[in-house]
């Protein structure tokens, strides 16, 4: 084929923009000794984010809701992630606009002068980069810094904030530790890592995790001490760094809401001191604040204080009020729904001499003869695990609200999704239910996944449908290790196990020494019981 005089122009200049944007790249690669690590990590950190549109989308809605308590100087990682999020979603001139909100907080941030260059690559405009280039160049040239400036050890920082906030915790601590090796008086780096050890406990048995929040507590206290947040540390002699005292990080509520949370976790694990007294200034102070009440009412719901004007429910109604998004909703439904299983507990626990008179109320003596038909196991019920007809309404309620949360989520979520899966797993709506398990399976998480494989199995078994439950109930055995921290939820596993056992001990033989032999793995000292009861029942049979 013989090509025009247009046409191989076109492809010479095409040829030729390739090119230049190659030795753009090398030289910008090759600028700045810091480059080594940029190179080597947030390169390595952008090639390898996978996400949909949905999960990025949702990202951008928390991130930005979650930086309203943060002073604006030191929103810079927000920036930096965000921006980097909307080169995700292909939307450039948006990434850009954030790289400079960067750079007005620090001229030499290296991340965001890397991203903005690199984003106008992304858009074939060479012309920019080349001032990027030699003002990397100049900060090369430096050969001191400040303490708490140095360039390196905000990169690492800005790095481990985004896995932080993508929720990868042990590459976070990694890079918040980095960071703070070299230079100590990186204080960003110190409540970042406060922050992830918090995270990381959560997956540790009691001693260790009484350990990690320790620590957490530490960096918590050193931030909030060196900044004077709130005006919670005037003492001088609390302070460990020589530098003069920055009033910037004063307003920095999302340092006290860490605190309140590694104390309250601490208090629920020891009995020590709570951060109720906190939340009490941080109500005080950011009541009109949609992030600070939905973090003082989640707070507040792990407490169990749910009901009055200060209580969970009231403030994320008042958060939702604020502002309509679909973690504000989740939140403010699951608020409710512990309200009314409490409210639940305490009917079941009513001792019959303070039982309310019903003679009269048609209503309450049909869910009095209901209450006394589940007591006695009538598997004729609707609502799979105990409750009455008022919690059933409460459960329909509040999925009518997660409903609207997943819709506020653009039509996904793990959290919703499970929580939702869970509250149509109640009402005995199989098929609602797999919708819900199903939208989580096909997302990348192994561990939600490991979670709504058990949790659909044990609802399936629940419903006499073994078959299918078996099949969830293998998959999540093969995934098992992922729950390995969570007792609550290997125990749960073990008596679906231990169910399908004894179900196929009568039905099928083959069957039923497969499940003991998997039974056997969970809990060796059960199998030999339950070999036992075996035994003894044919010894008995053959007598007979």
């Amino acid at each position: 084929m013989v090509l025009e005089v247009g046409q191989e122009e076109e492809i010479e200049g095409s040829r030729l923009l390739h090119d230049a944007k190659i030795s753009m790249v090398d030289a910008l690669d090759a600028s700045y000794k810091i480059h080594s690590f940029l190179d080597t990590h947030l390169s390595h950190f952008t090639q390898n984010f996978k996400a949909d549109d949905v999960y990025i989308q949702n990202l951008l809605d928390l991130l930005s809701l979650e930086s309203t308590v943060v002073p604006q100087c030191y929103r810079f990682p927000y920036h930096n992630l965000i921006g980097f999020l909307y080169t995700c979603l292909g939307k450039l001139d948006k990434a850009l606009k954030y790289f400079d909100l960067v750079l007005t907080i620090n001229s030499e941030d290296s991340v965001a002068l890397v991203n903005k260059a690199k984003t106008f690559l992304l858009r074939d405009d060479l012309e920019p980069v080349y001032p990027i280039i030699r003002q990397l160049q100049e900060i090369d040239t430096k050969a001191n810094y400040a303490p708490g400036t140095h360039p390196v050890s905000i990169a690492q920082y800005t790095i481990g904030f985004a896995y932080c906030k993508l929720g990868l915790s042990c590459a976070a601590v990694k890079f918040f530790s980095e960071a703070l090796n070299t230079d100590p008086y990186n204080y960003n780096a110190t409540l970042g890592k406060g922050e992830v050890l918090l995270r990381l406990s959560y997956h540790e048995g009691r001693l260790h995790r009484i350990d990690m929040l320790n620590k957490s507590l530490k960096c918590v206290r050193a931030y909030i001490n060196e900044y004077n947040v709130l005006n919670l540390s005037n003492n001088e002699k609390q302070r460990t760094s020589p530098l003069p005292r920055n009033d910037k990080g004063a307003k920095h509520v999302y340092a006290v809401l860490i605190l309140i949370q590694v104390l309250n976790e601490r208090h629920r694990i020891t009995g020590s001191v709570s951060g109720t007294e906190l939340m009490d200034l941080v109500l005080s102070l950011y009541g009109d604040n949609a992030y600070a009440l939905m973090a003082i009412g989640d707070e507040k719901r792990k407490l169990k204080m749910l009901d009055g004007e200060r209580g969970a429910v009231s403030l994320l109604k008042r958060a939702v009020g604020l502002c309509e998004t679909g973690v504000l909703y989740h939140h403010y439904a699951m608020a409710i729904l512990q309200r009314e299983q409490l409210c639940y507990e305490e009917r079941v626990s009513l001792p019959q001499s303070e039982e309310p008179d019903t003679a009269n109320d048609p209503e309450a003596n049909e869910n009095k003869k209901k209450k006394n038909a589940s007591s006695k196991g009538d598997k004729s019920q609707a609502f799979v695990f105990e409750g009455d007809d008022k919690l059933k309404q409460a459960y329909t309620e509040v999925a009518k609200l997660l409903k609207h949360a997943l819709k506020l989520s653009r039509g996904y979520s793990t959290d919703i999704n499970m929580d939702l899966a869970n509250i149509y797993c109640s009402l005995c709506r199989k098929r609602d239910a797999e919708i819900q398990f199903k939208k989580i399976l096909s997302n990348g998480n192994q561990l939600a996944q490991a979670v709504a494989y058990r949790k659909m199995g044990v609802f399936l078994i629940k419903i006499n449908d073994i078959e299918k439950g078996e099949e969830y109930i293998e998959k999540a055995i093969l995934m098992k290790d992922l729950e390995k921290n969570n007792p609550g939820s290997l125990k749960e596993l073990t008596h679906a196990v231990e169910v399908l056992s004894h179900f196929y001990s009568s039905e099928n033989s083959t069957k039923s020494k497969y499940w003991t032999e998997k039974l056997a793995e969970f809990n060796p000292d059960n199998n030999e019981d339950h070999q036992q009861s075996k035994n003894t029942k044919h010894a008995k049979e053959r007598k007979k």
